[in-house]
């Protein structure tokens, strides 16, 4: 009788695990209940009625670069909380109201901030490796997700103002970006780099900041550079790279002619 209840348990596990989707699997987010640690309770559905988007990120009060992302979080909501909703869910059972409440202030957050114990967020996505971020649609579809920290203030309102613009045709899409500068710490404009598939290639520019921002349908890109402005070249042993929901530091030198 033992043996058949601890197969049944372990089945029952395996079933559960099977019903977690990887953030870049995850296609839609079913409605969730949310208890914030101010006692609030709200329904997801409910949120995505009153927000154009809403923005989901699963994280740890102990984990650094879900620390380093909140700032950004704050000053997005801040921009945009007319229109965006921001939920944030700690998956670490110690995060009780009274930690996440210090957490609030020790960032001046004024978002959502509820623990996963009273979210269940983790039914549906596999949060193995935090932080994660959802972006979803008022249908609580999927239009963006990423493992890992935004880095830059770009990024992160780049996601959001492409999912908020009248010509967002509703498609999830993904982010790669590319910051040049050079031996000192000086931003690099004008570098024209190529993001390529099999098929084709997107030619870009990088910007006033030294920054080449990309927001293609998700798949498998290539990154080439193309050209530098004069007086500049490549650094040695730097090798392009795509990597999706990252920035990739592509450092120049002054050339020696």
């Amino acid at each position: 009788m033992k043996k058949l209840f601890a197969v049944l348990l372990m089945l029952a596990l395996c079933a559960a695990c099977a019903m977690a989707e990887t953030h870049d699997k995850l296609t839609a987010v079913p409605d969730f209940n949310v208890r914030t640690i101010d006692g609030e309770t709200f329904a997801l559905s409910d949120l995505l009625a009153e927000k154009d988007a809403v923005l989901l990120n699963v994280f740890a009060t102990w984990c650094p670069p879900c620390q380093a992302e909140f700032p950004l979080f704050e000053a997005a909501f801040e921009e945009y909380g007319d229109r965006l909703g921001v939920v944030a869910v700690s998956i670490e059972p110690k995060d009780t109201d009274e930690v996440l409440d210090a957490f609030r202030k020790e960032y001046g957050l004024n978002f959502h901030l509820a623990n996963d114990a009273d979210v269940g967020v983790t039914d549906f996505l596999d949060a193995t490796y935090i932080p994660v971020t959802l972006l979803l649609d008022k249908d609580g579809k999927v239009l963006y997700s990423q493992m890992g920290y935004f880095a830059a203030h770009e990024q992160l309102t780049g996601v959001i103002e492409r999912a908020l613009s009248e010509e967002f045709d509703g498609n999830r899409f993904a982010f790669y970006g590319v910051y040049c500068y050079d031996e000192d710490g000086n931003d690099i404009p004008g570098v024209t780099v190529a993001f390529c598939t099999d098929t084709e290639c997107t030619t870009l520019q990088s910007d006033e900041h030294g920054m080449v921002t990309f927001y293609p349908a998700p798949g498998n890109y290539e990154l080439k550079v193309l050209k530098v402005p004069e007086g500049y070249e490549v650094a040695e042993g730097f090798e392009p790279e795509a990597a999706e929901g990252q920035w990739t530091l592509m450092p120049l030198v002054r050339s020696e002619e």
